[in-house]
């Protein structure tokens, strides 16, 4: 197995064991009655700001804080604090607001669950975190393998952009029919997006398989790699 598709291959299966730490805890923090009106009323006047814009500013909104999020927790060490502190915030609002409306948070936390955007937006912080200790990793090995490893962590940035773009363009949608209509088409059409959410998901992911074979093609080093590449060989 080359170094490329060992890398591919370990980076992969450490974003899923981030992805589920993340949702652990969303569901452990959440599951907690908690009561804060003035962290509600402020999230609250936050969340009306960005609602009540055009659904193209509103995207704009969107993205843009999500993507200051995540490039944040790119970066090494402060990124893997951050990744925990902004769960477990957002966990909290969800808590407070269930306690608020009455209904348990971890329900609510499921029911956010039901619409495609998080599916896409979760695992996107669960990357910039993998994203930033890969980082280190390439520093730690040396020259050796560094472009190569270099590259795959650049290119997980643009591959977390990118699906937060998507991510962005499924929520605003969600909010744009649930403010739209009334029961039960506030309900439906938000839970039809992922008609067009599977195909999304499906692109994404062959996306993000090509993006982490470049680097094989981009600097091979392991020994007889560029031989093999260059006889069409190389897995």
């Amino acid at each position: 197995m080359s170094h490329s598709t060992w890398m591919s291959k370990n980076l992969s299966n450490a974003i899923l064991i981030a992805f589920v730490i993340e949702l652990s805890i969303y569901a452990i923090v959440s599951s907690i009655s908690l009561s804060n009106p003035v962290l509600l009323n402020s999230f609250k006047s936050q969340q009306n700001s960005i609602v009540s814009q055009t659904p193209p500013l509103m995207f704009l909104s969107i993205f843009s804080h999500n993507l200051l999020v995540a490039s944040l927790e790119f970066i090494p060490v402060f990124g893997a604090f951050l990744f925990v502190e902004s769960a477990v915030s957002t966990a909290t609002i969800i808590s407070i607001q269930g306690t608020a409306t009455g209904v348990p948070g971890l329900a609510l936390f499921l029911s956010l669950l039901l619409l495609p955007h998080s599916w896409l937006e979760l695992p996107v912080y669960a990357i910039a975190l993998i994203g930033g200790i890969y980082l280190i990793y390439s520093l730690l090995k040396g020259k050796k393998h560094f472009r190569e490893n270099f590259t795959r962590a650049l290119l997980l940035y643009i591959f977390a952009s990118a699906q937060l773009a998507v991510a962005g363009a499924f929520e605003t949608a969600e909010i744009y029919f649930e403010l739209s209509f009334n029961y039960p088409y506030d309900v439906l059409y938000p839970l039809m997006m992922w008609l067009p959410a599977i195909p999304a998901f499906y692109l994404l992911i062959r996306l993000f398989r090509y993006l982490m074979a470049l680097p094989s093609e981009i600097a091979p080093q392991m020994p007889g790699e560029m031989e093999a590449l260059q006889n069409g060989s190389l897995p």
